[in-house]
């Protein structure tokens, strides 16, 4: 499988999976400035020789390393979305708090808000409460660490 990735095109597409992993491939034409139909049969060999694999996540096929969990794909990718991203960090730095405070603090849409805390919660990366007539989110302490990790 080595000599796959003398190919430099090959190799660079590989490399900047490997570094990004669960990007999609709108991003790797654009961030490595190739060809849709080149992106498309450099992916298709690096597919073929299993060094990496791809997965729908939401609306998008994402790539990832051979190798990795799908569940820390999945996670990977939903923080790819900038707004989820966004609605992470908030939460990291405040502690808690619910959708209507979160959209106005970061200047979003409640309903944006509300779409993307469901998805971080079906994922495991963002937890709920109901506290009176209120729920209140904030990020689950177990992955924390491995949050941190991604940076």
């Amino acid at each position: 499988k080595d000599y796959l990735l003398l190919n430099d095109t090959r190799r660079m597409i590989y490399e900047y999976i490997l570094d990004n992993p669960g990007t999609h491939f709108r991003d790797i034409v654009r961030e490595l400035n190739i060809s849709i139909s080149t992106a498309t049969w450099h992916l298709r060999i690096l597919e073929k020789a299993g060094l990496i694999k791809k997965e729908k996540v939401g609306n998008k096929i994402v790539f990832y390393p051979t190798g990795m969990e799908k569940d820390d794909l999945i996670i990977v990718a939903t923080l790819n979305n900038d707004r989820a991203t966004k609605i992470v960090e908030y939460l990291l730095n405040v502690g808690e708090a619910h959708a209507r405070k979160i959209a106005r603090d970061l200047n979003m849409n409640v309903e944006t808000v509300r779409y993307n805390l469901k998805k971080l919660e079906n994922m495991g990366v963002v937890m709920s409460e109901e506290r009176g007539n209120k729920i209140v989110y904030y990020v689950n302490p177990e992955i924390i660490s491995s949050l941190s990790g991604l940076d």
